[in-house]
């Protein structure tokens, strides 16, 4: 990924902390359920 690469490092921690809210909002209904 190249893409990656091009960012810059807020850029990744902004991103990294999207993930990471994004993740723990969907864990809340699927926490039983992971399918990973």
């Amino acid at each position: 990924m190249k893409a990656l690469q091009d960012l810059d490092l807020p850029d990744l921690v902004l991103l990294y902390q999207a993930v990471l809210k994004w993740h723990a909002d969907d864990s809340k209904t699927d926490e039983l359920q992971q399918t990973d």
